[in-house]
């Protein structure tokens, strides 16, 4: 009789064990996903930015002539929305209770800096559009897409409220899914 509670006392314990580990497994599971999505959002966002550069602007001699190509200007920043759309998801999970990201200190206030960037080029996309498309192939560069697509030394907002946040949104990330669970 002892053996038997003993023996069902170690299955138990065993079954919790392994119910802790597949927890921790998909929870890192879940952190790397969250850490490719950033990666590949940030990615797109600089892809974007060198393609309006070398795609989107017509040549003029001096730099404050050229004009954006409205047809590929759409384009772009339609990928722009998908990485806001899904950097934004991160930071619902960040600041939610027990999310899969709350655990980290100062994560979700990155990611929303990120976010908010990216959601300030799409609110000029959204008020510039409308008028771009009825006034023909090219249109005035919108200010916030001008500094967006300029050199990076001159580029503070894309740099302080983009590039630094995501990186240490990813930073962090990386940190957190090396940490074991405990």
């Amino acid at each position: 009789m002892l053996g038997g509670l003993v023996s069902l006392l170690y299955q138990a314990f065993n079954r919790q064990a392994e119910l802790r580990d597949q927890r921790a497994k998909a929870i890192r599971e879940t952190r790397q996903r969250y850490l490719n999505e950033l990666i590949t959002a940030y990615h797109t966002v600089k892809r974007v930015r060198r393609l309006l550069r070398a795609q989107a602007l017509t040549h003029a001699a001096a730099p404050a002539d050229r004009r954006l190509r409205v047809g590929r200007y759409d384009e772009l920043l339609q990928s722009v929305l998908d990485a806001q759309l899904s950097i934004e998801a991160m930071v619902r999970d960040a600041r939610a209770e027990g999310g899969t990201l709350s655990s980290v200190p100062g994560l979700a206030a990155s990611l929303r800096s990120a976010e908010n960037y990216l959601r300030s080029l799409i609110t000029e996309y959204e008020q510039s559009m409308p008028a771009a498309l009825d006034g023909g192939d090219t249109m005035t560069v919108p200010a916030g897409i001008a500094a967006f697509i300029g050199p990076y030394r001159e580029a503070p907002l894309f740099r302080d409220e983009f590039v630094v946040p995501a990186q240490i949104a990813m930073a962090a990330i990386e940190r957190l899914i090396a940490t074991p669970e405990v």
